[in-house]
């Protein structure tokens, strides 16, 4: 992967605020969420493959179809972007409730989801890893890495 064609990014807000400015090229956790660059537009992209929202000059398209569908990350991550969706003035926002767009490429992302939140999460902070999560989280990443790859090349 280039990594000269993305900059990593600390937390899913600062991503959220950036791709609010129109920022290409971030990533959040290895591409657990990303902004995309499209024909006519930058996409908030979870997982390398659900869009989140669009984002085209001072108009805003947020789709939250997403919600409750994939895993409770993605759950979060729609529910940060509404959060700041509605703290944000500057912005002309579109709404559309139950639609799912894709990246239409059926990511190898998606094999790797059934582990996505199932051993991972707060209630596991300050303990180590079975073996198993550990070989979860691994197989998300290394799904995410080759994403990321395909995505910026």
């Amino acid at each position: 992967m280039n990594a000269d064609t993305y900059t990593t990014v600390r937390s899913p807000a600062t991503l959220i605020e950036m791709f609010l400015d129109g920022t290409e090229g971030e990533v959040y956790n290895q591409g657990r969420l990303a902004t995309v660059e499209r024909e006519n537009d930058v996409a908030l992209v979870a997982y390398g493959e659900h869009i989140l929202a669009t984002i085209e000059g001072r108009d805003v398209t947020f789709y939250t179809g997403h919600y409750g569908k994939h895993s409770q990350t993605v759950t979060g991550y729609v529910s940060k972007v509404g959060s700041l969706l509605n703290d944000t003035e500057t912005r002309n926002v579109t709404v559309i409730e139950g639609r799912t767009p894709s990246m239409g490429v059926g990511s190898r992302v998606a094999k790797a989801g059934q582990y996505i939140s199932e051993y991972v999460g707060p209630f596991y902070q300050g303990r180590d890893f079975s073996a198993v999560e550990s070989n979860a989280v691994a197989e998300v990443n290394r799904a995410l890495t080759a994403r990321m790859a395909e995505i910026f090349g």
